[in-house]
């Protein structure tokens, strides 16, 4: 084993924690089954999935909750980069999206709004009974080493609360990059050490999400200039 080898790790960086809440995206990469799927869809992000550990409430599943649930995701999915990446259904709504929605719906009693308005809230930091008013950080990146190019590429990661997770086969060593993104095939570059004060929700948000969907960030200046007003 040679000392590039010896530096990569085949694990998972996991601590304990009580309560986790994060928005998981995929950026289109070519060297991860979502990443290949997600770069026929987009130049820049897939919003992936909701996760949370905590119960919301007691609520018992409802009897058109899929319904409902689909009702409100369908118009809009598409304006979140929210895409089902089954192939049965690629690209559209629902598969992907209701799995999501069920899984929380059978263990924490959230309801179709609720689980709408938590995976599509993209404020820094949200009053929602959920998110419980914690600012978002960077809690989780799945990266794959590059050795040919001595970087570690990210494939995924994730913004909420929670403690640090690194996962994937990464080098410690090597910087972390975001996959050549939009038409420029813009490139960004972290620090190992510094990857979590660097790679804020911000300026994901500002950088990559509003790059394709610029109306997110118009929606959220003007809610901070209406805070600002009263």
């Amino acid at each position: 084993m040679d000392n590039t080898t010896s530096f990569i790790i085949l694990a998972c960086i996991v601590a304990s924690v009580d309560t986790r809440l994060s928005q998981d995206f995929i950026l289109p990469n070519q060297h991860s089954y979502w990443g290949q799927k997600c770069a026929k869809l987009s130049k820049y992000f897939c919003l992936l999935r909701l996760q949370f550990d905590a119960p919301v409430s007691n609520r018992m599943s409802g009897l058109y909750d899929v319904i409902e649930f689909q009702s409100i995701v369908r118009p809009i999915h598409r304006l979140y980069n929210w895409f089902s990446l089954y192939q049965f259904g690629f690209g559209g709504c629902c598969n992907m999206q209701t799995e999501n929605f069920l899984i929380h719906r059978r263990r924490w009693g959230v309801t179709p709004e609720e689980f709408y308005r938590n995976i599509t809230d993209f404020s820094s930091s949200s009053s929602s009974p959920v998110w419980n008013g914690q600012h978002k950080q960077l809690i989780r990146i799945h990266a794959e080493f590059i050795k040919a190019l001595c970087i570690n590429e990210i494939l995924e990661l994730s913004f909420g609360y929670g403690d640090f997770q690194l996962t994937g086969n990464f080098n410690l060593g090597a910087d972390f990059v975001f996959p050549p993104l939009g038409k420029e095939g813009i490139i960004y570059r972290f620090k190992s050490q510094n990857i979590k004060q660097e790679l804020t929700f911000d300026r994901f948000k500002s950088k990559i999400v509003c790059k394709e969907q610029p109306w997110i960030c118009k929606i959220g200046h003007e809610l901070n200039k209406t805070k600002t007003k009263n």
